[in-house]
């Protein structure tokens, strides 16, 4: 993982502080890494969440409850119809619980969101008051395309400098055998 430290600093700031955090891409760019940040993060943070990471396909969604439903099967839990709001209710109850046992935070990303509306207050709202519950949301749309409350904290995520970029590509060379061309010989 290179040339990204300042951006896992600014997301932990902001999961810490805000309800949702928002990594967003400048210009709607993809392959800027939006995902593999916060992979990183769930990763160098994993003792902030001992109730785990949690990972929701957040594309084409505009209800966060029936989205968070989709977590049922991976948790084990059911009582309520797939893709109805009561299952996403019982798989936020579930985290709850499990971060209050491990008295820690559970944290879910709504991975490559694509609709402003999962987004909206109205959805925001639905999700309970319970501070051990960490969302991240990963997203080609600008700020400009999401709704802007106090509960949403946005990193803007640009490109890698001229040296990181470098340095990525160099990580990522094949290993050469003896009497081989050097690295980056042009």
């Amino acid at each position: 993982f290179v040339g990204r430290t300042d951006a896992l600093r600014a997301l932990h700031s902001t999961v810490s502080s805000d309800r949702v955090g928002i990594v967003t891409a400048v210009q709607g760019l993809g392959g800027l890494g939006k995902t593999e940040l916060v992979t990183q993060y769930a990763h160098a943070f994993s003792h902030d969440y001992p109730a785990g990471a949690w990972w929701v396909r957040a594309e084409g969604a505009t209800d966060l409850l029936v989205t968070l439903g989709s977590l049922a099967t991976e948790l084990g839990v059911a009582g309520a119809e797939p893709g109805s709001r009561d299952l996403g209710r019982i798989v936020l109850g579930d985290l709850a619980r499990r971060a209050r046992e491990e008295r820690g935070s559970a944290l879910i990303v709504l991975d490559n969101l694509s609709e402003p509306a999962l987004l909206g207050a109205d959805q925001i709202a639905q999700l309970p008051a319970v501070d051990a519950l960490r969302f991240v949301a990963t997203t080609r749309l600008g700020g400009s395309d999401l709704a802007t409350n106090r509960e949403i904290g946005h990193v803007l995520l640009g490109e890698l400098s001229e040296a990181e970029s470098l340095a990525l590509i160099r990580d990522r060379q094949p290993v050469r055998g003896a009497g081989a061309l050097p690295d980056f010989a042009s």
